[in-house]
């Protein structure tokens, strides 16, 4: 029998005044989900957006207006919403992951069930071995960017997401399953149906409302 496992997603406006409150609703689910035992995931980008070549630039601008490391392979990681979490959730476990995709990866190859190739680095942290105040916790998240910055820079000259006197990382191939590209065709004809049926059901409600008031 499979353990029911909860996800949860806090949408933020870059607001701390907005957020902060979001996030606290998202922290009092999470405290109830483990009472019930439920296990629970709550994932975190720190850079707050994705890497392009204009915010990669604005990234480091930003950096070096502050006296921070300037990174090439990612962006600048935000504080705020990480150390949020680290006091407001009762946490078990803390992974770090860094994601490499390989091979034009993308959301399309996704649709079309191509194969991808992912580099994915996990570490496992104890909760207590992360600091609690703000200040302390910037300085650790961009000690963990730079190793980050260091596996991928690796990555990028063919050596792999290792860091030095790392050991070899284990390589895993995930078959892509025949039957996913039917079922992505499938959900989007079922999209497509049910909008056709909702539009035309406007207009011949809008036709009605029409004549009722000629």
């Amino acid at each position: 029998m499979a353990t029911p496992a909860t996800f949860n997603s806090s949408t933020v406006r870059r607001n701390w005044q907005q957020d902060s409150n979001a996030l606290e609703e998202g922290y009092k689910a999470q405290h109830a989900y483990r009472s019930c035992q439920v296990p629970y995931c709550l994932t975190i980008f720190p850079e707050g957006t994705r890497l392009t070549p204009k915010k990669l630039l604005d990234s480091q601008a930003f950096a070096k207006s502050r006296g921070l490391p300037e990174f090439e392979q990612v962006l600048c990681p935000r504080t705020k919403g990480v150390w949020s979490a680290i006091n407001g959730l009762q946490l078990d476990a803390i992974y770090d992951a860094t994601v490499a995709p390989a091979g034009g990866a993308n959301m399309m190859t996704l649709a079309c069930a191509r194969p991808a190739e992912l580099r994915v680095y996990f570490e496992r942290l104890e909760p207590k071995s992360v600091p609690r105040d703000e200040e302390s916790l910037n300085s650790w998240l961009f000690q963990r960017w730079e190793v980050k910055e260091e596996r991928l820079r690796n990555l990028a000259k063919g050596e792999g997401l290792c860091c030095a006197n790392e050991a070899p990382l284990i390589s895993r191939t995930l078959p892509v399953r025949s039957e996913a590209f039917s079922a992505v065709v499938g959900t989007f004809l079922w999209w497509l149906v049910c909008t056709a049926v909702f539009v035309q059901w406007c207009i011949q409600s809008g036709h009605q409302d029409q004549a009722g008031l000629e």
